[in-house]
């Protein structure tokens, strides 16, 4: 994606790729624990079936929750080079460049802050179980 490319691009573009990073890791882990129950705990698909949906449920919502409070707090920006788009609390360059990317919003910073955040810290606990 280039610097050209349409605000409304960026955002899908960064919507569809923190969704599907965060889909991954989510559905990988989701595999690790049943096989760890399968095989380590010797749990039966009519039992694992119980908590599966929830497993499930929280996967897809948790995507949905903070691209959600992304597209809320107006923090999914282009990255410095302009090629993609992700979480981040101001557009990259808004402090050096204002003319070119507009004014950095010093409000929008805490609450898109907590996005970037929850977005990397709940994949790496993730690959940590």
């Amino acid at each position: 994606m280039s610097n050209t490319s349409p605000m409304g691009l960026c955002v899908f573009d960064g919507l569809m790729i923190t969704s599907g990073s965060l889909l991954a890791t989510f559905y990988s882990t989701l595999l690790s624990i049943y096989y760890y129950y399968k095989l380590h705990e010797n749990v039966t698909d009519e039992a694992f079936a119980r908590i599966e949906r929830k497993m499930h449920y929280f996967t897809a919502s948790v995507p949905i929750i903070l691209n959600t409070v992304a597209l809320a707090t107006d923090s999914i920006h282009p990255s410095a080079t302009g090629n993609v788009c992700f979480y981040a609390p101001t557009p990259t360059g808004c402090r050096q460049h204002p003319e070119e990317f507009g004014e950095c919003d010093a409000n929008a910073e805490p609450s898109a802050a907590l996005g970037v955040i929850a977005s990397t810290i709940l994949p790496f606990l993730c690959l940590a179980t």
